[in-house]
């Protein structure tokens, strides 16, 4: 296939929309409102996870236009600064339960995450959180359900 598109068939030309591509196809999830890192950004953004002190590090919104399949938190304290939980903490306890496999750190960005967290907070980074084409609604409800009870 050329670069320039010459050997685009036209399901992939259908795909297309001004410049990008349906992030629903072939996750299973066309014609759902929804991809399944919108669900997840909709629990981690909810009245509920605030009160429970998660803040999203970057673009909150569910816009898959506006956002790539990975969704980056921190758990901060009462204080709104420092944090309640360390990130490393709660990826240990998703590691605990078995087969879920988010990770955390600074992940090359340490100077990015100084800005935004000040130093001492940025060598133990964000939680991060990462989706991938084949990845079910079932996988996000069982995520959720581990951060019900990690986060208390």
């Amino acid at each position: 296939m050329s670069c320039d598109g010459g050997g685009a068939t036209r399901e992939s030309s259908e795909r297309v929309t001004r410049g990008s591509i349906d992030p629903t196809h072939g996750s299973g999830l066309q014609g759902s409102p929804h991809s399944v890192d919108q669900e997840l950004v909709v629990y981690l953004t909810s009245e509920a996870s605030y009160k429970k002190a998660v803040r999203i590090v970057g673009y909150e919104g569910s816009d898959s236009l506006k956002r790539a399949p990975t969704i980056s938190f921190i758990v901060v304290g009462e204080d709104g600064l420092s944090k309640k939980i360390q990130s490393k903490e709660v990826v240990a306890a998703f590691d605990k339960k078995g087969n879920m496999g988010i990770r955390w750190g600074h992940f090359y960005a340490f100077r990015l995450c100084s800005a935004l967290m000040g130093e001492s907070s940025a060598a133990d980074g964000v939680v991060r959180v990462s989706f991938v084409h084949y990845n079910t609604v079932e996988e996000v409800d069982r995520l959720i359900a581990v951060f019900e009870e990690v986060l208390v």
